[in-house]
């Protein structure tokens, strides 16, 4: 005996296509997904089983005004973000003129490029990547330089000094500075002379002894000859700076600079060239009241040098 089987109407094939996809459409919607949602630039995740941007917005609890711009503005696909670019109204100041705006840049470099404010010569006193929030003020000024001279008072030793400290010197300073508006972004030295050396205090008297030693009585020269056959000269000898006491200029006419040296003419020559130990070559080109006989002052850059020598009794040799 052959089995009988129950035949069913057979459904249309188009009939099933349609109930999947509604089966599918179902358990995707029952599970949701995920949509990232971007509002200036600051991303959240917004777990969602709705389809349009407005529908994933209201979800997650976005809060939309009439005036904000959200790409897309409808149907959201699968891994497709939404952006949110919220509308601020903010203060722009530039060079000093005022003006209020809305936007819907998301910082402060979004705004000058809307504004056209990104030139060379232009600067935002707000960092770039500051968030642009309803309210604030963006400030840009156009770039100055300028360039001015000022007095720096310095003492002896180099070091900068109050201007009311006794026997300074000073220095012109020449510097390049650049603006923006009113304020002052950098300077930077482009240039300085001295205008004036310092001076050395007449008290106390003993370190002024030592640099400016010219009043010793007069001691005789002992001359002898090294074995090369030059003269040597046993000599004291003291040490000066210009201005310290001694004058600029030496008694030939010459600037009192390193390598002059104060001698007496009857016991050597000016012109005549000399060697010091400890000190140097040197020249005799001037002269001074209490230089007589076997005394030199030998003549420094600075007092500073001049105190570290101080007075000493050294050989000397006459080269010429």
């Amino acid at each position: 005996m052959r089995a009988r089987f129950l035949r069913l109407p057979r459904a249309p094939l188009g009939l099933v296509a349609v109930v999947l996809y509604l089966v599918t459409l179902a358990a995707y919607g029952a599970s949701g997904r995920d949509v990232a949602v971007v509002v200036d630039g600051k991303q959240t995740v917004v777990r969602t089983t709705k389809h349009t941007a407005r529908g994933i917005l209201h979800e997650g609890g976005v809060s939309i005004e009439s005036n904000d711009v959200v790409e897309p503005s409808g149907e959201v696909l699968a891994g497709q973000p939404i952006i949110v670019k919220k509308e601020k109204t903010v203060t722009l100041r530039y060079n000093g003129i005022r003006d209020t705006l809305t936007t819907h840049a998301r910082d402060v470099a979004g705004l000058l490029y809307e504004c056209g404010l990104m030139g060379q010569d232009d600067v935002s006193l707000l960092p770039l990547d500051t968030p642009l929030v309803s309210g604030m003020t963006v400030e840009v000024a156009r770039l100055e330089a300028r360039t001015t001279t000022r007095l720096v008072w310095f003492d002896r030793s180099g070091r900068v000094a109050p201007r009311t400290a006794p026997g300074l010197g000073a220095r012109e300073v020449t510097v390049r500075q650049l603006f923006a508006g009113s304020r002052l972004l950098s300077e930077q030295v482009i240039g300085q002379r001295v205008v004036r050396q310092p001076t050395v205090s007449r008290t106390p008297k003993r370190v002024l002894a030592r640099i400016v030693s010219r009043g010793e009585e007069r001691q005789e020269p002992q001359a002898t000859a090294d074995q090369s056959g030059r003269r040597a000269l046993r000599v004291v000898s003291t040490a000066y700076a210009p201005g310290a006491g001694a004058g600029t200029r030496t008694a030939t006419g010459q600037r009192a600079r390193r390598g002059i040296v104060a001698v007496d003419p009857r016991v050597i020559p000016l012109g005549t060239r000399l060697y010091i130990p400890g000190y140097g070559y040197g020249v005799a080109a001037d002269t001074g009241g209490a230089i007589r006989g076997s005394r030199i002052d030998v003549c420094f850059d600075t007092a500073a040098e001049a105190i570290r020598w101080g007075r000493r009794t050294v050989t000397i040799y006459i080269l010429e």
